[in-house]
């Protein structure tokens, strides 16, 4: 900052000496050693804008530009992968979900680790169609001609599966929704996926929630169903069978109420949350032993936003 700062102050006291020593405590505060240099750089035209560089910013919605969080590559050693579309965090470990294969990897300590599918689990079956993998790029084709390679590289099919939501249940296990031809609910445990439901009319789990007691919601496509399974989850219900094609979104809040979000139509639904206290209730338990969901009454708004 620089030195001379105009100060307007006013005492009642109009005691002379007290605005002498604030005087020199302000000349202490703004004096060389907390010097910071600031640079203004204004643009005339937005073609002078255009041309510029954006390093370590975030530009927002409305076109603000602001210095950025520092950020670093974890991992990209993803084989045949191309997108993530599910990341959980548990302790120290950190859960990643894939496309088009349904690979879920693990990133703990520095070092990433395919869980699934294991060579023993490949998701790809022989009897269905798999997906090609996508054409280079023109670019990459003409760099490949002008190189003079001429090797023919093996077709690689895909198994077209997607892991698009995973939660961590209420006993800190990964719990996933594989999305594909066989659309089921997994969950991970001593270093093996089991399979614990596997919904009617669906392809797609979009989303999956818990509650505060542990059940497990779980959004679907292209049917619009809201499952909820109880914390094993060996029981399973259907909550809501919505009049739209896919729920993508869930969200239980502290209110009682579970938040969906729909597509197409952009509703948000809520509904009463599920619960298995009766465990007295001989109604709530079958032949062996396990608790069945006990439904509330359920109540259902439709929100729109524009």
């Amino acid at each position: 900052m620089k030195q001379g700062v105009e100060m307007r102050m006013e005492f009642r006291s109009g005691n002379r000496l007290r605005m002498v020593a604030v005087a020199m405590m302000v000349g202490l505060m703004v004096g060389p050693t907390g010097a910071v240099t600031s640079k203004i750089t204004r643009q005339a035209t937005g073609k002078q804008l255009l041309e510029g560089k954006t390093e370590n910013v975030v530009i927002s919605s409305r076109g603000t530009i602001q210095l950025g969080r520092a950020a670093k590559v974890l991992a990209s050693n993803f084989d045949d992968v191309w997108s993530v579309n599910s990341i959980v965090a548990s302790g120290g470990t950190v859960y990643i979900g894939t496309s088009p294969n349904g690979s879920i990897y693990k990133y703990r300590l520095g070092a990433v680790t395919k869980i699934y599918p294991t060579e023993g689990q490949s998701p790809i079956d022989k009897d269905q169609p798999a997906v090609p993998k996508a054409p280079p790029s023109p670019e990459a084709a003409e760099e490949k001609d002008e190189a003079g390679d001429q090797t023919v590289e093996k077709e690689e099919l895909f198994s077209n599966e997607h892991i698009f939501a995973m939660a961590i249940d209420v006993a800190g296990r990964l719990v996933v929704g594989i999305s594909g031809n066989k659309c089921r609910l997994c969950r991970y445990e001593t270093g093996a996926m089991e399979t614990i439901f596997e919904p009617d009319d669906a392809k797609y789990i979009f989303a999956i929630e818990t509650d505060n007691v542990g059940n497990l919601y779980l959004g679907t496509g292209p049917e619009g169903k809201i499952y909820v399974l109880d914390p094993s989850g060996k029981v399973a219900q259907l909550v809501y069978d919505s009049p739209d094609k896919n729920i993508l979104s869930l969200a239980a809040g502290k209110d009682g109420f579970v938040y969906a979000g729909s597509d197409t139509r952009g509703l948000v639904y809520n509904c009463l949350l599920y619960t298995s206290d009766a465990a007295d209730d001989l109604h709530c338990v079958d032949h062996g032993g396990r608790r069945i969901i006990k439904k509330k009454k359920i109540t259902l708004h439709h929100h729109f936003y524009y």
